[in-house]
C-alpha cells in the first residue's frame, strides 16, 4: 500500500516530464533500497528480530517493481509474471515462511552455511554503496526534479508513513521497520529496469548516486524520530 500510494503520487507530480524521465523519477519515488541498505540499517538499529519485516517489505517491493514499476516504464506489455515467479528473493521468502509455519528446521551444517552467507550482507552492501558514490559529481546537484525526488523519498514520505502507521496502532517494531525501509535511498532496481526497458540509464544512475549520498545524512536524522 505504501509503494502503491507513493508511486501514484509520483506519477502525478512528474506528469509533465518527458516519458522516460517521468518513468524513472516515478519508480525512484515508489521504491527504496530496502534490501541492500535496509537490512543492515534495521538490524543495527533494532536487532535481528526486526529484519523479518524488512524481508516482507522487500518481497512487496519486488512485486511492485515488476508490476506497477514495469508498467510505468513500458506499459502493460512490460508486466511479466515470469519475472515475479522466478525472482530469487521471492522464492527464498516463500521457503522461509513454509519453514516458519511448519516448524521444520534445516540441517545444522546448512543452517550454519546460510548464516555465514547472510553475515556478508552488511559488508557487501557497504562495498556497493561506496562504488556507487564514486560516480557522483557537482553536476548532479543541478537537477531540481531529482533533488525534489530525493527530498520526498528520504524525508517527507517516511515521516508521513511513520505518522499514518502509528495511527493504526500497529506493533512498534512493525512501524519502525516499515518506516526505515521507506527512508532508504532510491532502489538499485531502477538502474536495472532502465537498461531492460531502454530508458534513460544516465538519469537513473545519477539519481541513485545522489540519493545514496544524501541518505548518509538523512538516515541518522530519521532514526531520531523513533
Amino acid at each position: 500500500v505504501i509503494m502503491l500510494i507513493t508511486g501514484t503520487i509520483a506519477r502525478k507530480i512528474f506528469e509533465k516530464q518527458p516519458e522516460k524521465r517521468k518513468a524513472i523519477l516515478s519508480v525512484c519515488l515508489m521504491g527504496s533500497n530496502c534490501g541492500f541498505m535496509g537490512y543492515p540499517v534495521i538490524e543495527a538499529a533494532f536487532g535481528p528480530g526486526a529484519v523479518i519485516y524488512a524481508v516482507m517489505f522487500v518481497t512487496s517491493f519486488n512485486f511492485m517493481s515488476w508490476t506497477l514499476g514495469a508498467y510505468y516504464f513500458a506499459g502493460r506489455k512490460a508486466m511479466d509474471p515470469k519475472r515475479l515467479v522466478t525472482n530469487p528473493s521471492l522464492i527464498a521468502v516463500v521457503f522461509g515462511i513454509i519453514l516458519f509455519l511448519t516448524g521444520w528446521r534445516l540441517p545444522g551444517f546448512v543452517n550454519n552455511a546460510l548464516n555465514s552467507i547472510g553475515g556478508t550482507t552488511t559488508p557487501l552492501a557497504m562495498f556497493v554503496i561506496g562504488a556507487r558514490l564514486t560516480g557522483l559529481s557537482r553536476e548532479h546537484l543541478k537537477d531540481r526534479q531529482v533533488l525534489l525526488t530525493c527530498l520526498l523519498r528520504l524525508v517527507v514520505f517516511p515521516l508521513c508513513v511513520l505518522l499514518i502507521l502509528r495511527l493504526f496502532g500497529l506493533p512498534d517494531m512493525v512501524v519502525k521497520s516499515l518506516y526505515l525501509c521507506t527512508a532508504m535511498p532510491f532502489a538499485t532496481m531502477v538502474a536495472m529496469q532502465s537498461e531492460v526497458f531502454h530508458s534513460d540509464t544516465a538519469l537513473a544512475s545519477r539519481a541513485i548516486a545522489l540519493s545514496t549520498a544524501l541518505s548518509l545524512g538523512t538516515i541518522p536524522l530519521m532514526l531520531l524520530f523513533v
